[in-house]
């Protein structure tokens, strides 16, 4: 529990750069045409399984610290909703980031595997 508040309270800078590292990354590479590279298309699937799988992690920490929170204190505290509302908000990219991963997914021919 030491380790997961540690986490959160020395990660706020951090996970703000990795918030804008992710949407600028995703921006990035959204714009990016692969064409009939299906290695460059290979590539992209996996990177945004990667940033999905990422971001569910983070956002599964924070809806767990969210709900200790509230148990501790007995009701949600500012820290507990800010933690869940981080988890949302995390939760939200992950599903976009597989969204991506899918649309790129259908642009490989069947049996290529990435």
């Amino acid at each position: 529990m030491v380790k997961t508040h540690v986490f959160l309270h020395s990660g706020g800078m951090f996970l703000t750069a990795v918030l804008i590292g992710c949407t600028t990354g995703a921006v990035e590479r959204e714009g990016m045409e692969c064409g009939a590279d299906y290695r460059c298309v290979r590539d992209m699937v996996a990177q945004y399984r990667q940033q999905a799988a990422e971001l569910q992690a983070m956002a599964d920490q924070y809806a767990a610290d969210a709900a200790s929170r509230s148990r501790q204190s007995g009701q949600e505290s500012e820290q507990a909703k800010r933690s869940g509302d981080l988890a949302k908000q995390m939760w939200t990219q992950a599903q976009e980031a597989d969204q991506h991963a899918r649309e790129y997914q259908s642009q490989l021919p069947h049996g290529i595997v990435y």
